[in-house]
């Protein structure tokens, strides 16, 4: 491993202990009064814009779902997500087409900020780069949680989460032309398999199965300086391809949009 790899895997170490504290791992329940542990489902990103609190995920992590049956964990107890949840062309399982939008937004109401703000912190939107322009040397991070790592002890009765972070680079032009995808909505990227490791350490181990990290936050890292590194958050990831090769995100720059059009709020 050249030393610039290891720079890279240091300074995602760095940065996933910071993303982390914005990075909520979704849960659903069958029901509230079974026996039943809640289900690890998804990942989310938590953004405060002028003292509104959202929680951003994948329209389709949420779409056609009992919202009540969806939430959090908070120690050992499941909380719901209170609030007004707007979708933007969530994307059917059934048919899905990376070029669509694809992203959910909570407003989130006074009970559930205050209960999520004892264990999470908020991005706030200067950590959001608008517009942002990939290329083939650009780097990024994702951190989330695959539901296949989150364990269930049922000893303790306690849900053990493992996030996983993740980086890798964006693919050539030539791949957007050639699977006629729309860059300024998606962001597509190509996958290093060894490059993935948790979040307390630089351990890079073999790439698990990635259910559940949809809605998860994907980083640009522009700066590769280990005291004080430069990141944002550029898109929603959304999907990948069968192999795990490649991921799609929904780009952030429709979030102005839906922030005008369904809450009457203007990022300037």
């Amino acid at each position: 491993m050249n030393s610039n790899t290891n720079l890279y895997n240091k300074i995602a170490g760095i940065i996933s202990l910071e993303v982390m504290k914005c990075t909520p791992q979704l849960y659903s329940v069958e029901d509230h009064i079974s026996n039943e542990p809640p289900f690890p489902h998804s990942s989310s990103v938590l953004l405060n814009f002028d003292e509104n609190f959202f929680l951003l995920t994948a329209g389709h992590c949420v779409h056609n779902l009992d919202l009540n049956k969806v939430g959090i964990m908070l120690d050992h107890d499941f909380c719901t997500i209170g609030g007004t949840l707007k979708y933007f062309e969530p994307n059917d399982d059934d048919n899905y087409d990376p070029t669509n939008y694809d992203i959910a937004i909570f407003k989130l109401d006074a009970e559930t900020i205050a209960t999520f703000k004892e264990k999470y912190n908020f991005l706030e939107i200067n950590k959001l780069d608008f517009n942002h322009i990939s290329s083939e040397a650009s780097r990024y991070m994702i951190f989330g949680y695959p539901g296949e790592l989150t364990e269930n002890d049922f000893r303790t009765k306690t849900i053990v989460p493992a996030p996983l972070k993740l980086r890798m680079s964006s693919v050539p032009f030539s791949f957007y032309l050639k699977e006629n995808i729309d860059k300024s909505k998606t962001l597509v990227l190509s996958v290093d398999q060894k490059a993935v490791g948790t979040a307390d350490n630089q351990f890079v181990s073999a790439l698990s199965p990635l259910g559940g990290i949809s809605g998860c936050g994907v980083w640009h890292i522009s700066d590769l300086n280990t005291s004080n590194p430069k990141y944002h958050l550029v898109s929603i990831l959304t999907g990948e391809n069968e192999t795990q090769t490649t991921l799609y995100s929904t780009k952030i720059d429709i979030l102005p949009l839906i922030l005008k059009k369904d809450f009457g709020l203007t990022i300037r």
